[in-house]
This record gives C-alpha cells, structure tokens and sequence, in this order.
C-alpha cells in the first residue's frame, strides 16, 4: 500500500509542476498560475475516487486489509498536497528563472 501512495503522491506533484508551469507559461502571472494549481487541487480533493483498487495493493505485494489503508478522503487529500507541494517547486523554479532573467521575452530584442 505504501508503494501505491508514494506513486500517487510523485505523479499528483508532477500533475500540479506541470499545471502551474503550463498556467505561469500562458499568462504570466502567479496569481492566475496559483488558481490554476488550487483549483485542480480541490478538483482532485472532491471529485475522483479515493480508494485503491485491491489488485494494485496484491500486485505490488502488500495484503488487501494492510496497516496503513486509508480513508478515501485520506487519499485525496495527500493527492491534492502532493500536487500543491509540486505547484509550489514549479513556483521555485520560475522565481529562480525570473532572477536569472531567463522568463523575458526575447522577441524584438535584437531591435534598437
């Protein structure tokens, strides 16, 4: 089972880095970029399923009823963390290429 969570929680922050990068990317702003990573947040919080199927628990070699099962609501809700705590390495990353001046639009740059 823990197998399965720490896949879930890798793929969700992938899912919120590339959300708020695709959201810095259209429109510039960390605001909008923020709602974005938020709002797929509560998305994820409300709307999918939480519980783990028991042929994915066997197949990765853990028992159906295992220590660490979990509420649905459990489970989305480290979902939706995990996908902020990636909005929130993306929202780094960008602040580390504003200062290195790397998010300019070079176009009409070589024009006086």
């Amino acid at each position: 089972m823990l197998h399965i969570l720490v896949i879930e929680c890798l793929f969700s922050g992938v899912l919120g880095a590339v959300a708020f990068r695709l959201a810095w990317a259209f429109s510039s702003s960390k605001k909008v970029a923020w709602g974005v990573a938020i709002l797929l947040a509560v998305v994820v919080l409300l709307v999918l399923p939480g519980e783990i199927d028991e042929w994915l628990i066997r197949d990765y070699g853990g028992k159906p009823f295992h220590a660490l099962a979990m509420s649905p609501f459990a489970v989305n809700l480290l979902r939706a963390l995990c996908l902020l705590v990636g909005a929130w390495l993306a929202s780094l990353a960008v602040r580390r290429r504003l200062k290195l001046g790397l998010e300019e639009n070079p176009r009409y740059k070589d024009f006086p």
